[in-house]
């Protein structure tokens, strides 16, 4: 019988944590933002046998003076990375704070889809005054994040899981009145949202 094995996961962010990481990569600057990149990454972790690959993510770029490198978007690397992978689970960190549940939703729903089930979500709540702005918000207290974390994700799992299993029709009837089969209603109110889906 074989031991089990530990889940292990990486964080596949740019050269490494440190803001001046790309400078000790060996690339130039611009070669780190490149599909490229990303591929050599994940496809070492893959190899490697890392259960788990993330992707960090902020609403603003990160910026450490001349050490700052760009990022980019942590959903759209995962779903690259989910067309170029087969076993790694793959984890974007998607805001909570700064974007709504039903694009939540949609948009691991598609990675979950890409990756054939092996989407995973680090679940972001950046409440500085500097990514709140990006929306036009203010920072909340800490009892109003925890209710608005909890709200989005039970919101973004309710609006994700909307459709029953199976398959649906596409086909409209002839009068033209087309509704979905295969679609369940989900409702989410929150004290900042609210979100329904068909």
């Amino acid at each position: 019988m074989s031991e089990p094995r530990l889940p292990t996961a990486i964080e596949l962010d740019g050269d490494g944590a440190h803001p001046a990481a790309w400078r000790y990569s060996g690339r130039p600057p611009g070669a780190v933002l490149t599909a490229g990149a990303l591929r050599d990454g994940v496809a070492a972790a893959e190899a490697a046998g890392f259960t788990l690959a993330t992707f960090d993510d902020a609403p603003v770029p990160p910026h450490a003076g001349v050490n700052a490198a760009g990022r980019l978007e942590a959903g759209t690397r995962a779903a690259f990375a989910a067309t170029i992978t087969e076993r790694i689970g793959l984890a974007p960190a998607l805001h909570v704070t700064t974007t709504e549940p039903f694009h939540l939703a949609t948009q691991l729903a598609s990675l979950d889809h890409a990756g054939r089930g092996r989407a995973a979500w680090l679940v972001g709540a950046a409440n500085d005054p500097e990514s709140l702005a990006t929306i036009g918000a203010a920072p909340l207290a800490p009892d109003e994040l925890r209710r608005e974390v909890r709200d989005v994700v039970d919101a973004a799992r309710l609006l994700w899981d909307s459709w029953e299993d199976g398959p649906s029709s596409r086909t409209p009837p002839p009068d033209g009145s087309w509704t979905p089969t295969g679609s369940t209603t989900s409702t989410s109110r929150g004290p900042g949202s609210r979100s329904k889906a068909r």
